[in-house]
Protein backbone atom coordinates (compact mmCIF):
# COMPACT_ATOMS: atom_id res chain seq x y z
CA UNK A 1 0.00 0.00 0.00
CA UNK A 2 1.19 3.49 -0.71
CA UNK A 3 -0.08 6.39 1.37
CA UNK A 4 0.57 10.12 1.55
CA UNK A 5 1.44 11.43 5.00
CA UNK A 6 0.71 14.56 6.99
CA UNK A 7 3.32 17.28 6.55
CA UNK A 8 3.61 18.02 10.27
CA UNK A 9 5.10 14.61 11.04
CA UNK A 10 2.11 13.10 12.84
CA UNK A 11 1.81 9.35 12.54
CA UNK A 12 -1.37 8.31 10.75
CA UNK A 13 -3.20 5.25 11.96
CA UNK A 14 -5.43 3.48 9.51
CA UNK A 15 -7.79 0.57 9.91
CA UNK A 16 -8.27 -2.19 7.41
CA UNK A 17 -10.32 -5.32 7.23
CA UNK A 18 -10.77 -7.92 4.56
CA UNK A 19 -13.69 -10.17 3.74
CA UNK A 20 -15.59 -9.07 6.85
CA UNK A 21 -12.75 -9.71 9.31
CA UNK A 22 -12.24 -7.65 12.46
CA UNK A 23 -10.48 -4.34 11.79
CA UNK A 24 -6.71 -4.27 12.18
CA UNK A 25 -4.61 -1.16 12.78
CA UNK A 26 -1.75 -0.24 10.47
CA UNK A 27 0.70 2.60 11.15
CA UNK A 28 1.69 4.96 8.35
CA UNK A 29 4.99 6.59 9.31
CA UNK A 30 5.38 10.26 8.26
CA UNK A 31 7.47 11.08 5.19
CA UNK A 32 7.45 14.84 5.81
CA UNK A 33 5.54 15.86 2.70
CA UNK A 34 2.25 15.28 0.92
CA UNK A 35 4.24 14.92 -2.30
CA UNK A 36 6.44 12.14 -0.89
CA UNK A 37 4.50 8.87 -0.64
CA UNK A 38 5.62 6.14 1.72
CA UNK A 39 5.25 2.39 1.47
CA UNK A 40 3.57 0.11 4.00
CA UNK A 41 3.38 -3.66 3.74
CA UNK A 42 0.48 -5.67 5.15
CA UNK A 43 -0.09 -9.37 4.71
CA UNK A 44 -3.72 -10.37 4.24
CA UNK A 45 -4.76 -14.01 3.82
CA UNK A 46 -6.99 -13.44 0.80
CA UNK A 47 -8.96 -16.21 -0.86
CA UNK A 48 -8.86 -17.20 -4.50
CA UNK A 49 -11.44 -15.21 -6.46
CA UNK A 50 -13.20 -12.07 -5.25
CA UNK A 51 -12.16 -10.35 -1.99
CA UNK A 52 -13.23 -7.17 -0.23
CA UNK A 53 -10.64 -4.94 1.45
CA UNK A 54 -11.76 -1.81 3.32
CA UNK A 55 -9.57 1.04 4.63
CA UNK A 56 -10.90 3.50 7.21
CA UNK A 57 -10.22 5.52 10.35
CA UNK A 58 -13.05 6.02 12.83
CA UNK A 59 -11.49 9.07 14.52
CA UNK A 60 -9.87 10.98 11.63
CA UNK A 61 -9.33 10.96 7.89
CA UNK A 62 -7.91 7.70 6.61
CA UNK A 63 -4.60 7.91 4.72
CA UNK A 64 -4.70 8.81 1.03
CA UNK A 65 -3.96 5.61 -0.83
CA UNK A 66 -2.57 5.92 -4.32
CA UNK A 67 -1.80 2.30 -5.02
CA UNK A 68 -2.25 -1.27 -3.81
CA UNK A 69 -0.14 -4.16 -5.02
CA UNK A 70 -1.37 -7.73 -4.61
CA UNK A 71 1.10 -10.56 -5.03
CA UNK A 72 1.20 -14.26 -4.24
Amino acid sequence: MFAKKKQNGDVILGLFNYNGSASQTIVFTPTGSFSTPGTVTAYLPLSAGSNTVEFSDASAYAPDLNGITVSQ
